[in-house]
């Protein structure tokens, strides 16, 4: 009801300024989740999930029974409906909607359907020590190359000259050249000249930036393949932020890479923002005064309004792209090592 408000000390539901910060409710049953943590579309509800669930399920009928006794007393049937979505503001949110059998002082029994609302409120905030981190740190951009990507670097080249080498960042850049196992011969194009071309063109135009080439062959290149190669090139307290030809890595990135990556604690993986492609799905200026003509389109993932993206999405399954210190890669890279060899003896037993 709009008469309604939250008890004294709760903060109001967050209110978003854009779709992009639009908290997401997560549909559940007594049984089944329908938001899974794999991305699958339904999983089964169990553990701590299923105990909060309940949890919250109880709650809600004590709170209906201490409000209506002793005229009504409720019992549960079944729950028909389940949402709930973490407001980092304040707490989980839940709303649900019950089967409920309601008694009367009589006996006189009827069921009803009601949709509730609760909060489980944060409660004491730790701060966790951590080790100190600096912007003034050095980021090693790496950026693997496949051939069919080589027409996309010259872009990327472009784009990291002006956000990386004109403000002159504390930043370097490796591109890995990937050669498959018939490209790049003796006597045959070079697939990757243009790139070289470009990359030295940089240099020549920056005078004092760096943009070092390795060229690799594979016929199926990974990403723990290619980051072996490079990691062996560079001292452990490198900071690697691993980047592809799509990526546009701006101040604002690199300074989030470099205060998110802390050796020996944590990795980063960005949640980018994707752009829509423009010939799909064009983004067009607010419309003029009366008169003034067709409206120019805008450029891809910009609002014209706000200077804010909106021609595309943040992309939650994005994994190309991290930030780590090659100490911390060395590490999971042996630990990956051992694992392997052991079920490697476990076979073999």
């Amino acid at each position: 009801k709009a008469g309604l408000s939250w008890p004294i000390g709760l903060p109001a539901p967050f209110t978003p300024r854009s779709r992009f910060e639009v908290l997401g409710w997560d549909y559940f049953t007594e049984q089944h989740a329908f938001s899974c943590a794999d991305g699958a579309p339904k999983c089964p509800l169990q553990g701590a999930s299923r105990a909060d669930v309940g949890d919250a399920v109880d709650t809600a009928l004590e709170q209906l029974n201490r409000r209506y006794q002793p005229r009504l007393r409720f019992q549960k049937q079944r729950l028909l409906n389940g949402y709930r979505r973490f407001d980092p503001a304040r707490g989980m949110e839940y709303t649900l909607d019950l089967l409920l059998e309601a008694v009367t002082q009589r006996g006189h029994r009827r069921a009803l359907a009601r949709r509730v609302s609760l909060l489980r409120p944060l409660s004491r905030v730790e701060i966790l020590p951590m080790p100190y981190v600096t912007e003034a740190t050095r980021v090693q951009l790496v950026l693997p190359l496949l051939v069919a990507e080589a027409a996309a670097a010259l872009a990327f080249l472009e784009a990291f000259a002006t956000s990386a080498l004109e403000p002159r960042e504390n930043a370097l850049l490796t591109l890995l050249l990937v050669y498959g196992p018939r490209e790049g011969g003796r006597g045959a194009p070079d697939p990757f000249l243009r790139v070289k071309a470009a990359a030295a063109e940089l240099e020549r135009r920056y005078p004092g930036a760096r943009l070092a080439w390795l060229a690799v062959r594979a016929e199926a290149p990974s990403q723990v393949r290619l980051m072996d190669v490079i990691s062996k090139k560079h001292p452990v307290d490198t900071l690697f932020f691993l980047t592809t030809v799509w990526t546009r890595p701006g101040p604002e990135v690199l300074n989030r890479c470099r205060m998110n990556a802390i050796s020996g604690w944590q990795a980063f993986f960005p949640v980018h923002f994707q752009e829509f492609n423009p010939i799909l799905s064009p983004q067009r200026s607010p419309p003029g005064p009366p008169g003034a003509g067709p409206d120019p389109p805008s450029p891809p993932g910009a609002d014209p309004s706000h200077g804010t993206p909106v021609g595309g999405r943040f992309d939650r399954q994005a994994s190309a792209e991290g930030c780590f210190y090659n100490a911390d890669y060395l590490a999971a890279r042996a630990r990956l090592a051992g694992e392997l060899a052991g079920q490697e003896e476990e076979e073999a037993l």
